[in-house]
């Protein structure tokens, strides 16, 4: 985080974002910065929340609004995007929406400083296929048939998950790249194999 003191415009990607703690701590973290840690410029913080659960995504809404009106006291502004669309759709927004500000006629950058990614397994929502699956294999259990696909669906399910990474990766250029992941084990194989691991920082 002291990097921002010579470019305070910070970009963040919160995948599974459901209540918003992800995003409300790395914010908390910025405010426990000392002066001399940060630059005396606003601080910009332009957030994205991604979840398909309707209830995390209002949430987080409501949250980053609240926090969004707090924290300006504090030479700290927020803009955020909250989407609630499935995995693939909702990557394409985000892309489109980073390249949106660096189209930004007010800026002149073509690289985005600082993009933070943060991923909870724990949080992350369950495409649309992955829902009609789980509600398939239920329907054959109470007909008393075992489900034999459960091995390739999860290899499915965390293939997606890396692939939507790897394109975050490579289509939203960033100059500092920070990916945290908490609870993804079977993601992080993934993740190994799909993309160049030297452009992340591990936390």
């Amino acid at each position: 985080l002291n990097r921002i003191k010579s470019n305070p415009r910070i970009y963040l990607v919160d995948i599974g974002c459901a209540l918003g703690a992800g995003t409300a701590a790395f914010i908390e973290k910025i405010l426990t910065l000392s002066k001399e840690e940060i630059s005396s410029k606003p601080i910009e913080i332009i957030a994205v929340g991604i979840d398909t659960n309707l209830y995390g995504y209002a949430v987080y809404k409501k949250l980053m609004e609240e926090i969004q009106r707090n924290v300006s006291e504090y030479n700290i502004n927020l803009e955020f995007k909250a989407i609630n669309e499935p995995l693939a759709q909702a990557t394409l927004r985000t892309i489109s929406y980073f390249q949106s500000k660096l189209n930004d006629e007010n800026t002149s950058v073509n690289i985005l400083p600082h993009l933070f990614i943060t991923q909870l397994d724990v949080a992350s929502s369950l495409t649309q296929e992955e829902l009609q699956r789980k509600e398939r294999e239920k329907k054959l259990k109470a007909l008393g048939i075992e489900p034999d696909t459960e091995a390739e669906s999860n290899q499915a399910f965390w293939q997606e998950e890396s692939l939507t990474f790897k394109r975050l990766l490579e289509e939203i250029p960033a100059e500092n790249l920070s990916l945290t992941t908490i609870g993804t084990k079977n993601l992080e194989e993934f993740i190994q194999d799909q993309t160049d691991s030297k452009q992340i920082s591990e936390n």
